[in-house]
């Protein structure tokens, strides 16, 4: 076979090769590349403002004392602590480099702390009985600022949530 063709084939193989793999990966919801650090940040916010709304609600039952509001917003709380800590460890999405695994895993070891906690929240059978003894501090606000620096997003991390 001529050299040209032989040329030709291998490019063909190639082109298929990569069309197969980025169906592949459209599938399944993975990126071969990660996304654009304006990607990643809409991701972030996404992962984070259900949090930050949930814990407004949850802070504003507990200033008002009335149990049952407070186990409700507890447990919604938690619900969306563990969706944000399940969504930033999961490793069909690709973080751009200036998102550190390692800051992932801590907000979302936080979030998996926060949980267990709010669980004894929402067993409360008195608002004396809420256990005041909240999760140390473990890295959770370094971990998300330098993931935000690295995004370019704002340091107040009530801007970007509605």
């Amino acid at each position: 076979m001529p050299k040209k063709t032989l040329r030709a084939n291998r490019g063909m193989r190639i082109a298929a090769l990569a069309a197969a793999l980025l169906a592949a990966t459209s599938m399944t919801g993975c990126s071969m590349f990660p996304m654009s650090k304006a990607d990643a940040g809409e991701q972030y916010l996404s992962i984070l403002c259900p949090t930050n709304a949930a814990l407004d609600v949850f802070n504003a039952a507990v200033d008002s004392q009335d149990l049952e509001a407070i186990k409700a917003a507890a447990q919604e709380l938690a619900t969306a602590q563990r969706a944000a800590a399940k969504q930033l460890t999961d490793d069909s999405t690709s973080w751009p480099a200036e998102v550190a695994e390692a800051d992932r895993r801590t907000m979302a070891d936080h979030y998996f702390a926060n949980i267990s906690w709010l669980n004894s929240v929402t067993s409360a059978t008195t608002v004396a009985d809420i256990p005041m003894q909240l999760p140390g501090d473990d890295g959770f606000g370094e971990a998300s600022q330098r993931i935000r620096a690295g995004l370019d997003l704002s340091t107040d991390t009530s801007v970007g949530c509605k």
